[in-house]
Formats: C-alpha cells, sequence, structure tokens
C-alpha cells in the first residue's frame, strides 16, 4: 500500500527556518497555511507562529511555547521536548521556501487523493438520486479547482508589463483615483491609497466601539462615486441597516427614523438610484461567494467576520478558512472587501497598534492587504483608527476622529504621535 503523500522533513525543515530566522515567516505565509501540514503537531505550532506574527510579538520557542501553553494545548503537540526537536532538525536556512514548495506540493496531492476517494465512494451511495450524486460530484470538482488558484500566481513579465501599459492609460484618461474608492477620511486614503478593486481590508475592534458606523459612513463614501456596493449585515436586520445608512447619508438623526411619521416630507429618492444591495442574516462563506459571483460589486462590506460560517469545525480552523476564501473571492470578482471583525473584550487592552489576537485573527491580517484598528482615544470624545498593517506603504499611523454616532460620521483630526500626547 503506498504510503500517503507528506514530508516530516520539509515540514520540520520549515518551521526550524523560521525559528531560526523569523523574518522568513513573510514568505514562507504566502506559500502554505497551516491546514498544509500533514501532520497535526507541526500544524498547531505554525498556527501559533502566524498568530505571534500577526500580533507583531517575537517569534521564538519561548513565545510559541507560551502562546501554545496559554491554550492548553502544550501537551498535543508533544510538550517542550517536540518544539526542542524541531531546532535539532537537519535544515538550511537558505532553503525555507523549498521547504514550504515541498509541504505545499504534498498538500495538493492529499487533496487529489482525497477527492478522488469521495468521488468513489459516492458511487456505492444506493440512497441518493442521481442528481444529488451529481451534485456532490460538482461541489468535489468546485473544491480541486482552488487548488488551482495556485497557477494563478504565475504570470510572464511581458503580460504583465501589458497591463502596466493599459493601467496608466487609464490613469492618464480617468485620474489615479479612478483605479480606487476614497474613504472621505483623508489622512486614511493618504496612507492607505484608497479602496480598491482587488484590495482586502479588516477592521478590528471590541464592541461598541463605532466600527459598523465606520462602515456606514465610507460604504456611503464608495455610492457617492457611483460604485456598486454589497453590504452583508450578519448582526442586525436590513431594514436598520437601511435607517443607519440613510441617517448618515442625509445627515439626519438616527432617532427620526424611529418616528416613520417625521419623515414623510422628506424626498430620499435620490439614494434609492444608489447600486446598494443589502443582504441580512447569518449567513456561509459559500454563500457570500455565490451572492457577490452574481451581483458583481466594485465594493463588498462583511459585518461582521466571525458570524461568518465556514466549512470546518474547530473555530480556528473556520476563520482560516473564510479568510482565504474573502481574499480568494476579492480577486475572482475584481471587487474590494471591506470586512468587520469583532475583537474578544477580555480585558485585555490594545498595545501601541498591535492588534488583539482573537480567535484566527491572525490568518484573517495575514491576508488582508490592510489591517486597521478602531479603539477608544486618549482624549474622551475621540477614536484613534490606527493602520496596523499596510502592505507596501506606511504602517503604525494613528488617526484621530471625532465621531458623531447621531449620523454615524467620523470627522478626520489627522495623524496624531499614538502613545505620545
Amino acid at each position: 500500500m503506498k504510503q500517503i503523500p507528506h514530508s516530516p522533513e520539509a515540514e520540520k525543515g520549515v518551521l526550524g527556518c523560521i525559528f531560526f530566522e523569523p523574518k522568513m515567516i513573510e514568505k514562507v505565509m504566502q506559500i502554505i497555511t497551516s491546514d498544509d501540514f500533514y501532520d497535526k503537531k507541526n500544524a498547531m505550532v505554525f498556527q501559533a507562529i502566524i498568530e505571534l506574527f500577526a500580533s507583531h510579538i517575537p517569534i521564538d520557542l519561548l513565545t510559541v511555547r507560551e502562546f501554545i501553553d496559554d491554550r492548553q494545548r502544550l501537551e498535543d503537540i508533544g510538550g517542550n521536548e517536540a518544539l526542542i526537536s524541531i531546532t535539532e532538525s537537519i535544515f538550511s536556512l537558505s532553503n525555507a521556501v523549498q521547504y514550504a514548495q515541498i509541504v505545499k506540493q504534498k498538500s495538493i496531492l492529499r487533496k487529489f487523493i482525497k477527492a478522488g476517494n469521495d468521488i468513489f465512494l459516492s458511487g456505492y451511495n444506493e440512497q441518493a438520486s442521481a442528481s444529488e450524486l451529481l451534485g456532490m460530484v460538482a461541489k468535489t470538482y468546485e473544491n480541486l479547482s482552488l487548488i488551482a488558484e495556485t497557477e494563478n500566481k504565475v504570470s510572464k513579465i511581458s503580460d504583465l508589463v501589458f497591463l502596466l501599459h493599459d493601467d496608466i492609460e487609464d490613469a492618464v484618461e480617468f485620474g489615479d483615483k479612478q483605479r480606487g474608492y476614497v474613504t472621505w477620511i483623508p489622512t486614511l486614503d493618504k496612507y492607505t491609497g484608497w479602496i480598491h478593486k482587488w484590495r482586502t481590508i479588516i477592521l478590528s475592534a471590541y464592541s461598541n466601539t463605532g466600527k459598523s458606523a465606520l462602515s456606514y459612513a465610507i460604504a456611503n463614501a464608495v455610492l457617492k462615486q457611483w460604485a456598486k456596493v454589497l453590504y452583508f449585515s450578519l448582526e442586525i436586520p436590513k431594514e436598520d441597516l437601511r435607517d443607519r445608512l440613510l441617517s448618515n447619508y442625509y445627515e439626519m438623526p438616527i432617532q427620526a427614523f424611529e418616528k416613520k411619521s417625521s419623515l414623510s416630507s422628506f424626498d430620499m429618492s435620490s439614494y434609492g438610484e444608489k447600486e446598494l444591495y443589502i443582504v441580512s442574516e447569518m449567513f456561509a462563506i459559500s454563500d457570500i461567494e455565490r451572492i457577490t459571483k452574481s451581483i458583481k460589486p466594485d465594493v463588498v462590506f462583511i459585518d461582521y467576520v466571525q458570524l461568518v460560517k465556514g466549512e470546518w469545525n474547530g473555530e480556528y480552523e473556520q476563520m482560516n478558512d473564510v479568510a482565504r476564501r474573502i481574499r480568494k473571492l476579492s480577486a475572482e470578482t475584481n471587487c474590494g472587501i471591506f470586512y468587520l471583525s469583532q475583537v474578544s473584550n477580555d480585558g485585555k487592552q490594545f498595545k501601541k497598534w498591535d492588534v488583539i489576537p482573537s480567535k484566527g485573527s491572525g490568518e484573517l491580517i495575514s491576508v488582508s492587504n490592510v489591517a486597521l484598528v478602531l479603539k477608544e482615544g486618549e482624549f474622551e470624545g475621540k477614536l484613534d483608527l490606527i493602520i496596523a498593517k499596510n502592505r507596501h506603504w506606511r504602517k503604525g499611523i494613528a488617526i484621530e476622529l471625532t465621531p458623531d454616532f447621531r449620523f454615524s460620521s467620523f470627522e478626520d483630526g489627522g495623524e496624531v504621535q499614538w502613545g505620545k500626547k
């Protein structure tokens, strides 16, 4: 009987390289995820490394051990001896990327084997109808198509240069801003370069901080630029979301919408002409993918991501699945995705501009182009919007916002030096 494809040496090799050269994690994360490891113990160690990296915590044996031990999983990976054995493995620091590619290749082979077995075994299911069996096969094929995404990452330089010429022509004809949508928070636009159709942005905050209200303001800013917007409101009914968006757009206190009779003489027909689509109720990530591909919006808003159901049982695995599929959806549909993440309010405080880890938050942040944190400011009535991650741009920027929750509006107070007021 043939052995299931896997490489213990490559799995330990890539982990060992990261322990000795932590900056390698940035390159490795572009190739593999924790799901690509065959040994679940190695997968747990890699996931701990991702979470630490996302939280700007140094990566070494001690921090990884403490992270795993805090979650009472140290014995599950084999204790201290297992972590030490990783560093004692035979590997070359210069081969970290090659080790990661081996791990990825073995993972892909295992997925093909599983898919083939699933199709084979479905033929023995005499209780299922032909249409049900075909549906199972189609689902298996859809899962396999995710693997093809890696092929799309390989491009000839001639093709990329040709696309650049197209981009330059568009920028000359329509202006650079035409390539994205401003948020109407000037300091944020200055440092993040607007919301682009291919970009994913995560906004993390404790509950009742104002993250939803900020998303309403940004959604309306995008709508005013004649964009098509799709808003998944997984926490509040669509009627409530409608009222909050209208309140912000027309600068009317939200309380006015509680007494509908007071709005009888107010003309809201101009807002009805906007290309805005609202979806409420709790949804699985597969529903979000299906609806987004059907509507083909320019920008998608998701409030909030912890309410999205993945296809895995564990919380970490579910968030990892959701995070990767959101990133893939953005690329496939050429839309920007602005999604909210609610940080568990466990009494911890933000340190500098770090994002406090919630379950699975490491993967959410690692796959995002921009990671924002919204927290209470150092002065009463102020909020700080912190750019915690900004791929290819400056990060560590704190922007002071003055909120007016009557209208879900925010005044940009400019850049402030975080922690030095």
